[in-house]
């Protein structure tokens, strides 16, 4: 009987030893997680971005002066644009006129030119040799119509590279301006406008999912599709058998919150990158603009230097027929072609000091536009780094091997598995139990 007692007694003792094992091993499993005791944010907290170097250490600009400035600059550009145009559509511009100039010259020399052959031909070598010394003065007047004609058509080519890039660079401030301003933009390109209305498609895919599946209850706004904890339509639609279970833990609740922030900064990641894009594209765009401005400024110095040197030439020619009694009617001919040279010299002169205000314009409008691409690869590499951390962070909350995570095992499992090995431990008891009484049966049978 003593016997019998002193096992009962060291069975209850090393069930109540093992209890108590398990309890200070789950505390002290608690204990030395490091996420305990969380202070503020279940996510870990963002590291300081790195600092902007010194040169960009400026602070930018508020939403109400960027959309200034940028309207600012699209009614510039616009102006800009219909003055070109208009340039180029100019039926009295230069291109025009020295067109009809070179024509009108190039049609007389060929008649000079067939008028000598004929004289040649019927024996008048006098009245012919006077003609090709007419001939020498209209050849010289010919070359210079060709290449003031020359000049005018690269000119015209480069203005009409010109027109198109300025039109492109005018629809990418629109855009641009678009954004800022939250009004929608009909010209948006899919690189440009990605990052505007975010909204949009979200509330369509909610809609599409109301009228597909109408007796399902809707999606959490923040929900992610991945995860097991949250219930979703398709999930529930094509698994009806597997019972969704609501985040009602704490470690739940922690993988879920940390699923939505880690969205909205991928999100958050996304917009960025977009912005950089954005800004790259009006970068490339205007920097083409810049060259073709600058190759419009040697058109102009080039116009400009080939009518002085014109000018020049007709004056030493006038000093010529000065001192050769020339008659009246063709030195004021001459007089007249200087003149016309002088006219277009000035109107070179103007172009050149309006396309150079302009460059100047378009060169502080890169000079921003890269200050504000420095800026925004700043905000996307921190942003991105923030989204890495979100991730590693729901990697380092799902690790099974987590203090926490096995604690929350053994608090959901561990009853199961304690009930289980009470009732081995019962059953075997009673089969020693038992069985000695059988035996003794049997002896006292026996």
């Amino acid at each position: 009987m003593a016997e019998a007692s002193g096992q009962k007694l060291t069975a209850r003792n090393l069930v109540l030893g093992s209890l108590g094992v398990l309890v200070l091993l789950l505390s002290g499993l608690w204990l030395i997680d490091p996420d305990a005791f969380p202070v503020g944010s279940v996510t870990e907290a963002e590291g300081p971005a790195p600092a902007l170097p010194s040169e960009y250490n400026t602070p930018p600009l508020s939403e109400a002066e960027r959309i200034a400035r940028l309207q600012r600059s699209i009614d510039e550009q616009r102006k800009y644009v219909e003055k070109l145009q208009a340039q180029l559509n100019d039926p009295n511009g230069e291109y025009h006129k020295a067109e009809k100039r070179f024509q009108d010259i190039d049609a007389e020399r060929d008649k000079v030119r067939r008028e000598i052959r004929d004289l040649k031909e019927a024996g008048k070598d006098l009245e012919a040799a006077a003609r090709e010394v007419a001939l020498k003065d209209i050849e010289a007047r010919w070359q210079r119509q060709r290449d003031r004609f020359n000049l005018a058509i690269q000119e015209r080519k480069t203005l009409q590279e010109s027109i198109a890039t300025a039109t492109k660079q005018l629809h990418e401030d629109e855009r641009a301006l678009a954004r800022l301003s939250g009004a929608p933009s009909s010209s948006a390109s899919p690189s440009g406008g990605s990052d505007a209305p975010l909204a949009v498609p979200t509330s369509a895919a909610k809609a599409k999912e109301k009228s597909a599946s109408p007796s399902l209850s809707p999606p959490a706004l923040l929900s992610a599709p991945s995860s097991p904890l949250a219930p979703s339509a398709p999930a529930a639609a094509s698994s009806p058998s597997i019972p969704v279970l609501p985040p009602n833990n704490r470690v739940s609740r922690e993988v879920e919150r940390a699923r939505e922030e880690a969205k909205l900064k991928e999100e958050a990641a996304k917009k960025a990158e977009s912005k950089v894009q954005s800004i790259s594209e009006r970068i490339e765009t205007l920097t083409e603009n810049i060259a073709l401005t600058k190759k419009l400024l040697q058109d102009a110095r080039r116009r400009a230097d080939f009518e002085q040197q014109t000018k020049a030439q007709l004056e030493k020619e006038l000093q010529q027929k000065t001192s050769a009694k020339a008659p009246n009617a063709e030195l004021q001919d001459i007089q007249r072609r200087i003149d016309l040279a002088q006219q277009r010299f000035q109107q070179a002169f103007a172009e050149i000091h309006s396309t150079t205000d302009h460059l100047h314009d378009l060169q502080e409008e890169l000079n921003r536009l890269q200050a504000a691409q420095v800026r925004a690869l700043h905000d996307a590499a921190a942003k991105k780094q923030a989204a890495e951390a979100a991730e590693e962070r729901i990697a380092q909350l799902q690790n099974p091997f987590r203090p926490r995570n096995i604690v929350h095992w053994l608090l959901s499992h561990g009853p199961r598995l304690l009930f289980i090995a009470l009732g081995t431990f019962v059953f075997y008891r009673l089969s020693r139990t038992f069985s000695r009484r059988l035996v003794q049966i049997l002896s006292q049978g026996a």
